[in-house]
C-alpha cells in the first residue's frame, strides 16, 4: 500500500519570468490583432508590419502597467488540496501539473480555475510538493 504525500505548501509567484511571458503573449497578441485588422484594410505589407510592431510595443506598455496578482498558497494537508486566495476564504480542490520544468511548474487548480506558476523558492520543501503534485490521489474507503 503506497503512502500519501505528507503535507506540503507553497507559494505562487507571479512575478520573474512568469510574469514576462504573461507581458510578451498579451503584446504578441495585440500585435497580430492589429497586423490581421491592417493586412485587411491596407495593401502594403510593410505598413501592416510596422503598425503591428508599433501595436505590439503599445499593448507591452499597456500591460506592464497592471499590477502583477498577489501570491495564493497551495497547501496538500495529506488527504485534500486547498488553495488560500489573497483574499477570501480557502478553496478546496483538486491541483495538477500542467508544466514540469524540475525548478518550475505551473500548475491548474480546479474548481477555481486558477493557473498557479509555482518556483523553488517559493516552497519550503520543493521536492515534497512536486512528489504530492505527481502522486496519485489517494481514494477514499468505499462503505
Amino acid at each position: 500500500m503506497r503512502a500519501a504525500a505528507p503535507p506540503v505548501q507553497a507559494w505562487s509567484c507571479n512575478s520573474g519570468p512568469w510574469r514576462v511571458l504573461q507581458l510578451l503573449v498579451q503584446a504578441l497578441g495585440v500585435a497580430v490583432l492589429a497586423g490581421w485588422m491592417l493586412m485587411h484594410l491596407c495593401s502594403d505589407a510593410g505598413v501592416a508590419v510596422l503598425g503591428a510592431a508599433a501595436a505590439g510595443l503599445l499593448g507591452l506598455g499597456l500591460a506592464s502597467r497592471w499590477p502583477a496578482g498577489e501570491p495564493s498558497r497551495l497547501a496538500w494537508d495529506g488527504a485534500a488540496w486547498t488553495l488560500q486566495p489573497p483574499r477570501g476564504d480557502a478553496l478546496a480542490g483538486q491541483a495538477r501539473v500542467m508544466i514540469d520544468l524540475g525548478h518550475w511548474m505551473l500548475v491548474r487548480f480546479t474548481p477555481a480555475g486558477r493557473w498557479l506558476p509555482l518556483g523553488r523558492a517559493g516552497a519550503a520543501d520543493w521536492q515534497a510538493l512536486r512528489v504530492a503534485l505527481h502522486a496519485v490521489p489517494p481514494t477514499r474507503p468505499q462503505g
